[in-house]
């Protein structure tokens, strides 16, 4: 594997693994300075624009066109929702219930992304 792509690749598993842990917030060494779903859309939007490089720089056969395609709809929908529930958590101040929905709707847009793009996946499992 080309030094590129494996810079590329662990690139993209790291902000995969940022995606994983916005459940909990956004954090900055100890300090917390972001309530869940605060920066998944930056996030996501960075993650979404690292696997497009991937895919026009390289053309992997693990990439196809399809799930290119199906990433693109998960951002639309998913990643959206993911924003909207977080902007309605912060309206309703100390809503446990409403922090919680944001919660869930990350771990479903996570699962998501990790569907649409299984072979990639299966790939970033094996760095290490």
């Amino acid at each position: 594997m080309e030094a590129t792509i494996k810079t590329l690749l662990e690139e993209i598993k790291a902000i995969y693994e940022k995606l994983e842990q916005n459940i909990w917030g956004e954090y900055r060494g100890m300090k917390k300075i972001g309530e869940p779903g605060s920066f998944y859309n930056i996030h996501a939007q960075e993650f979404c624009q690292k696997v497009l490089e991937l895919y026009r720089s390289y053309h992997p056969e693990y990439l196809s066109q399809l799930e290119i395609g199906n990433l693109l709809h998960t951002m639309n929908k998913e990643v959206a929702l993911v924003e909207y529930a977080y902007q309605e958590s912060i309206k309703h101040k100390n809503s446990f219930k409403k922090k919680n929905e944001v919660c869930n709707v990350i771990i479903k847009a996570n699962k998501q992304i990790k569907s649409d793009l299984f072979g990639l996946f299966q790939i970033l499992e094996k760095l290490q």
